[in-house]
């Protein structure tokens, strides 16, 4: 998914009123996912706003990237094994 293939022209304002941050998903079943979210998170009384500006993956995608995960595929994975090998 590349940067520009969303153009953002306006920044959402939270029910804090502040100036929402572009923010960059994590997670696993939103990798690399922009979105625009409330800058106070929740412990700090925020309001837990957001918005997704990039699309979600379609079912296909979401399979593939989860089997990936799940077969040990993914970074810690491959890191963990790489310390266990040198480990031994």
């Amino acid at each position: 998914m590349s940067q520009s293939s969303v153009n953002i022209e306006e920044v959402d304002v939270c029910k804090c009123g502040y100036y929402c941050r572009l923010k960059t998903s994590r997670t696993p079943l939103n990798p690399s996912r922009r979105l625009f979210g409330c800058k106070a998170s929740k412990e700090n009384d925020g309001c837990g706003y957001f918005r997704w500006i990039d699309p979600s993956l379609e079912n296909a995608d979401e399979s593939s990237l989860m089997n990936r995960f799940i077969d040990g595929h993914n970074p810690i994975d491959r890191l963990k094994r790489k310390v266990k090998e040198l480990e031994e």
